[in-house]
């Protein structure tokens, strides 16, 4: 426990007693989510295509958890205005969002839903579903079934970040990659052709650092990058 702490110590009959202060735990989170916290990025090594993220104080409440509401837009001068990007929470070491189906995997129809998208305390090679029986809606008029996977693949790496504004090497990151599957049968298919996937990094008390996006021709190279240029978290 933090703060003051007495302990007693004893030779034959005699005994003594003295203080040692505990200091509280480093705080690790690799979401924050503090009000006014706030991130610009830079799309493609593109300086004028930037996206301002920050949390605002508004609160959602769904499933009997509370999540932080984030704000997002393309041009800083506020012209398109901020929009919702996103409704987060974090429980122990696992970092949830709460979304419209409807803009994350293109259903027809409404559907919130929350999952976790990150887990700090596990190793590489940790995986994880969304939903181990999936999401049933329809695309398209197609009715369908769809999971999101999840792979850590890099725990507690440097990650080098390079925008117009310079190169910062980020310790203690986290790469997780993000994937999507389609339930045909018994089997669950992979997407990949379809929706692409993501690889997402995410730095100690930072947050997200990097977003890779492949589109799901085979190639290594990633087709769109999202880097981040500038952080100020409260």
């Amino acid at each position: 426990n933090a703060g003051a702490q007495t302990f007693t110590v004893t030779l034959g009959t005699s005994s003594c007693t003295f203080p040692v202060t505990v200091a509280a735990p480093a705080t690790i989170d690799y979401f924050p989510r503090t009000v006014n916290s706030n991130w610009s990025y830079e799309l493609d090594d593109v300086a004028t295509d930037s996206l301002l993220l920050k949390v605002i104080n508004n609160t959602v409440t769904a499933g009997g958890n509370t999540y932080q509401t984030f704000m997002e837009t393309f041009d800083a001068s506020g012209v398109p205005p901020f929009d919702t990007s996103g409704y987060y929470r974090k429980a122990a070491n696992d970092y949830y969002q709460w979304s419209n189906l409807v803009d994350y995997l293109y259903f027809d129809a409404p559907q919130w839903q929350s999952w976790i998208f990150l887990k700090d305390n596990q190793p590489v090679g940790t995986s994880w579903y969304s939903s181990t029986g999936g999401f049933t809606g329809s695309v398209g008029g197609t009715p369908a079934v769809i999971r999101i996977k999840y792979t850590i693949l890099q725990k507690d790496v440097s990650v080098s970040v390079t925008t117009s504004t310079g190169t910062v090497n980020y310790p203690n990151t986290i790469s997780v990659e993000e994937k999507y599957e389609l339930q045909s049968g018994p089997l669950w298919l992979p997407l990949d052709a379809t929706f692409g996937y993501y690889i997402n990094y995410y730095s100690r008390n930072i947050g997200q650092v990097k977003l890779e996006y492949f589109d799901g021709t085979g190639g290594v190279t990633p087709t769109n990058v999202l880097k981040l240029r500038r952080k100020f978290i409260l």
